[in-house]
């Protein structure tokens, strides 16, 4: 089978087939800077040593070149740069210095049957390559990149170690999320997942002509140090570069779509509602209309509605690109529930004593008492002594005279059954009763007379 761009295989694998080696003295990556190449969406690579990480570089849809639009590893997004030869890359950064020929770590896309451009012959894989001359062979060398550590023994051969590792997808059709899942890196915490110049030009991930420092090496490493016998020169055991040339051409994210969530959708005033922001592509600004003539420009606000009433909360959410189209939720507020105060049960009035027929009379004459507030048929005493009525209403009571048979005065009172006693009223009772509610009558300069109020 032919090699995917058109070389011999001479370095080990972690992808679908066998990966591809070039000729010396032809470096990828000068032919397609040279050509202009923009490079713009990475992640993180798979050497030969270490396991893919849990979190992967996601791919966006095909566009009509037949590859992802770009890679998305939650941070940043890279786009396809130009494809020139056949290939073309989302992300590379190289360093060489000393013995170190060249150390590379790249995304790229391709085709089958590279050089030619084949539609439908689209691949798509991430690579890290590994050339080292003038080592001591049969010694071992540890090499820590920016994207692991590795560990090789040196070959007699001019290129003393010679190993490329492509991860992804060499056949068509391609699945492209394998490239994206052969990154290294931790893409769920944001954490970037490819080198970046220090100071690189805004929109861009660095300089693919000039080397320059780098930064975000997943590893920790931003250099490429070779250790082992004689690695930076006789007597010297180690040998480090950390001047690196990266092309990696940042796409700018869309403006955002807005959306949020409400913490209630209704209820009763005063309502207390907590509004989240769950807008899309990143916004950095949030302005809010909370319906109820008040705005807000934190990322989640809360709001008090005290009034019943609709609110219409409105979000617009901005990023550099521009701002999202409104979206709007409605809130219902409904009026407070009114428990009407308990009412405390009311005390009756007292009963009232206004008239007696007469201010005294024999125990068993009979008497009328006239008022108000009498209520229902209780006791009427003269004293201490009860005495059972007659006839009761609420405004008179006919009653025989009750007490001790001798001349006294007494306090007359009227407890009805449901309210409170009257006030006592003086009555004096008169010796000389029959005893069965007659009366002997009075002689002397009174005369004569018989029961009262018969």
């Amino acid at each position: 089978m032919r090699s995917m761009i058109g070389w011999t295989s001479t370095s080990t694998v972690t992808g679908a087939t066998a990966p591809r080696d070039r000729p010396a003295g032809r470096s990828r990556i000068g032919r397609i800077a040279a050509a202009g190449v923009t490079a713009l969406l990475a992640g993180t690579l798979v050497p030969g040593a270490m396991a893919p990480a849990s979190g992967a570089v996601v791919s966006a849809p095909v566009a009509a070149n037949g590859f992802p639009a770009f890679f998305d590893d939650g941070a940043v997004k890279l786009g396809l740069g130009p494809v020139v030869d056949g290939e073309a890359f989302y992300f590379n950064a190289t360093a060489s210095g000393g013995k170190l020929e060249v150390y590379e770590a790249a995304l790229e896309g391709t085709y089958t049957t590279a050089p030619a451009v084949t539609a439908g012959q689209e691949i798509a894989f991430s690579r890290v390559r590994f050339r080292v001359t003038g080592l001591d062979a049969g010694q071992t060398y540890t090499i820590t990149h920016p994207y692991g550590v590795d560990t090789f023994v040196a070959t007699a051969d001019a290129r003393s170690i010679n190993s490329t590792v492509d991860d992804g997808c060499v056949a068509a059709p391609c699945d492209f999320t394998l490239a994206g899942a052969g990154f290294l890196g931790d893409h769920r915490a944001g954490n970037t997942s490819f080198l970046k110049q220090v100071g690189a030009p805004v929109g861009t991930l660095g300089d693919p002509l000039v080397a320059h420092p780098v930064t975000g090496a997943p590893s920790g490493a931003n250099a490429v140090t070779i250790s082992g016998p004689n690695a930076g020169g006789p007597g010297i055991n180690t040998l480090t570069v950390s001047d690196f040339t990266v092309q990696g051409q940042i796409v700018a994210a869309p403006a955002p779509t807005a959306s949020f969530t409400t913490s209630v959708a209704s209820g009763t005033a005063p309502l207390v509602v907590t509004l989240a922001d769950t807008s899309t592509d990143a916004p950095t600004s949030w302005a809010w209309d909370l319906g109820d003539g008040t705005t807000s420009t934190v990322q989640n606000p809360s709001v008090t509605y005290a009034v019943a009433g609709t609110y219409t909360v409105t979000l617009i959410a901005t990023n550099a690109t521009g701002a999202s189209a409104p979206v709007t939720q409605t809130i219902v507020v409904t009026p407070p529930v009114t428990i009407p105060p308990t009412t405390p049960p009311r005390t009756p009035s007292a009963a009232r004593i206004s008239r007696v027929s007469t201010s005294h009379a024999a125990v068993g004459d009979k008497v009328t008492i006239t008022g108000k507030g009498f209520g229902k048929a209780g006791v009427v005493k003269f004293g201490s002594v009860s005495s059972t009525a007659l006839s009761w209403t609420d405004t008179k009571i006919v009653v025989r005279v009750s007490g001790k048979d001798y001349s006294h005065r007494v306090l007359l009172t009227v407890t009805p059954a449901n309210r409170a006693a009257s006030k006592g009223i003086s009555f004096r009772i008169e010796a000389g009763g029959d005893g069965d509610g007659g009366h002997r009558g009075h002689r002397g300069h009174h005369g004569n007379y018989g029961r009262l109020d018969d």
